[in-house]
């Protein structure tokens, strides 16, 4: 059995009972045992989609099913929730699955570049392609990398996205990702800490913004008490 994490989001409807409803029908589907639920958190979307928030979680399961079965079973509980079937490229065949299971490497630079190309055949998630009544994405499959027709496996944008990672993070906090080899943990703080003024040795300041006005004004009429020197006079211009 492998184990998988699954992004579920949702923003038209009764959006509670969409993930609820979707997280029923994983646990009824054959070869699949639903082990934790994340809480739900509500997302603003960077889009103006119809149906404004979206509420997000994830689950963490066990299956027997292949990559592309799972990504198939998934769609199919999004159609039978009423969203339309998403076109896709041909299949990677079961044997170069099999294949990428047993050697779970791929080179970084191609999964990059294979993010930019293929992100329009994998469901890239809510804030991308607006408004659905139910989302479900695979984020993970054991630690593999794998880089097919119509799946990207660790999910390409995990690591942008808050929606993504505030959840995955209560189920999954020291899960490693395979390619940038950080835990969700640390992905999520990266995410969030700001980064204005990191890593440059300039001041975000000037010193003189720094004395008090009376101060910087005292100190003004003091130098110009004094006679200044040809040395001086060259500072003065510049």
């Amino acid at each position: 059995m492998s184990v998988a994490y699954i992004g579920i989001g949702s923003n038209l409807g009764d959006r509670q009972k969409n993930i609820d409803t979707a997280i029923e029908k994983l646990k009824q589907r054959r070869n699949i045992e639903v082990e934790k639920v994340s809480p739900v958190i509500e997302t603003e979307s960077e889009q103006a989609v119809e149906g404004g928030k979206f509420l997000n979680a994830a689950c963490r399961l066990q299956t027997s099913l292949y990559p592309d079965e799972l990504l198939d079973c998934l769609k199919s509980i999004e159609g039978e929730m009423g969203r339309r079937k998403d076109s896709s490229a041909p299949r990677v065949s079961r044997e170069e699955q099999l294949k990428m299971l047993q050697e779970g490497s791929i080179d970084f630079k191609d999964f990059e570049k294979g993010i930019s190309q293929d992100t329009d055949k994998q469901d890239p998630g809510p804030e991308v392609k607006g408004s659905r009544s139910i989302d479900l994405d695979v984020m993970f499959y054991d630690d593999i990398i794998m880089k097919g027709n119509n799946l990207i496996i660790p999910h390409p944008r995990l690591h942008e996205r808050l929606f993504a990672l505030r959840p995955l993070s209560e189920i999954g906090p020291d899960l490693i990702h395979p390619v940038l080899k950080k835990s969700i943990k640390e992905l999520l703080q990266d995410l969030e800490t700001p980064s204005a003024n990191i890593g440059t040795d300039e001041p975000c300041c000037s010193e003189t913004e720094d004395i008090p006005p009376q101060e910087a004004a005292q100190e003004v009429e003091a130098n110009q008490d004094n006679e200044p020197t040809q040395a001086d006079e060259g500072s003065q211009e510049l």
